[in-house]
């Protein structure tokens, strides 16, 4: 899959609202495509998410699916600007992952 590398201004920021059941039908795909043992979750303090969007400049967070060191998943999030690219100087935050870290209820 090619990556475009065309400049862009975001005037509308991506994503797209979706109903509860539309999100619970998109898990159950996921997971049961997804190894028995992989990751389902994550979990981010808003804190996190205020301090991104706090910084001058910042106009929407952007997901990186990633690795630890030690080969297990995470999703990093960083403030980008009206361009789509990286704020820098920025906090960039990695998730708490489910399972081990799995509370609360769960969407399916």
């Amino acid at each position: 899959m090619a990556i475009s590398t065309r400049e862009m201004v975001l005037t509308e920021l991506g994503g797209a609202e979706i109903s509860m059941d539309e999100a619970r039908a998109m898990v159950r795909s996921y997971r049961r495509s997804a190894p028995p043992d992989a990751e389902r979750a994550g979990t981010y303090d808003r804190v996190h998410f205020d301090k991104i969007l706090a910084q001058p400049g910042c106009v929407g967070i952007r997901f990186f699916h990633a690795l630890h060191e030690d080969g297990s998943p995470t999703i990093v999030i960083i403030g980008i600007d009206e361009h789509g690219r990286p704020v820098a100087g920025g906090p960039i935050q990695n998730h708490l992952p489910c399972p081990p870290n799995c509370f609360g209820e769960d969407l399916v």
